[in-house]
């Protein structure tokens, strides 16, 4: 789970393959984004709020525009589940690190 940079959202990946995006001031989730093909093992916003990054089970990463809340592409290039994924301080990077032992650096597209 993570918070965009003003707190006012909150993601969460999730087991049913989808991410989970909140308004920090409701219950109940504001948008269910789906796409991947596996659980969805984390997520980071960029330092702008205005993009989400994803990691998978099914060996992909995805880059979502949130205030469209549609998915921009989908980056592949590990042979196994995607544990972990973060922007680099100036948006201009995506990190990801998988099961597989390696760790790749992505131009946001």
């Amino acid at each position: 789970m993570t918070f965009n940079p003003s707190g006012t959202l909150a993601a969460a990946g999730a087991d049913d393959d989808s991410i989970y995006l909140w308004d920090v001031g409701t219950p109940q989730p504001i948008a269910v984004l789906t796409g991947h093909a596996g659980y969805v093992n984390g997520v980071s916003f960029s330092p702008d709020g205005t993009l989400l990054a994803s990691g998978s089970h099914d060996g992909t990463v995805g880059i979502w525009d949130v205030a469209s809340r549609t998915r921009l592409a989908t980056l592949e290039g590990h042979q196994e589940a995607v544990l972990r994924v973060a922007f680099s301080p100036d948006g201009t990077k995506i990190a990801s690190i998988s099961w597989d032992g390696t760790v790749r650096l992505w131009g946001v597209p």
